[in-house]
């Protein structure tokens, strides 16, 4: 026996006029979009699996490049649903996870840029 159910969060926020943020809440709840995601997560992961020490300058190069564009890209991801779902963005876990690790990622890279490399690296 169900006791309780609830909407699950991508159509109980879903905006109402046909706007921007309607067809930006189609974009990012359709199947394709998060296929894409994942597949970025995966590649992310990969990427990051290449480091290691003693990697050539054109490796640490990619690492780099490859780097900026998925934060890039999840970056880009957490606006769309900052702006779709508001302040209901931060009601479930996986988007303050989520969030956590773009915000992370930002201040990584800001830090890449005002700190100095070390001598040697």
């Amino acid at each position: 026996m169900i006791i309780v159910a609830k909407t699950p969060h991508e159509l109980r926020y879903k905006p109402q006029t046909r706007d921007l943020r309607y067809r930006l809440w189609d974009l990012i709840t359709s199947t394709p979009f998060d296929i894409a995601i994942m597949i970025c997560i995966v590649l992310n992961m990969l990427q990051m699996a290449l480091d290691h020490e003693g990697a050539s300058p054109q490796m640490i190069m990619f690492l780099r490049v490859s780097n900026y564009i998925f934060t890039a890209i999840f970056f880009v991801e957490a606006v769309l649903k900052i702006y779709v779902y508001r302040g209901a963005y931060l009601k479930t876990g996986w988007n303050k996870f989520d969030f956590f690790v773009v915000v992370s990622s930002i201040i990584d890279l800001v830090l890449e840029f005002l700190l100095p490399e070390p001598e040697g690296g």
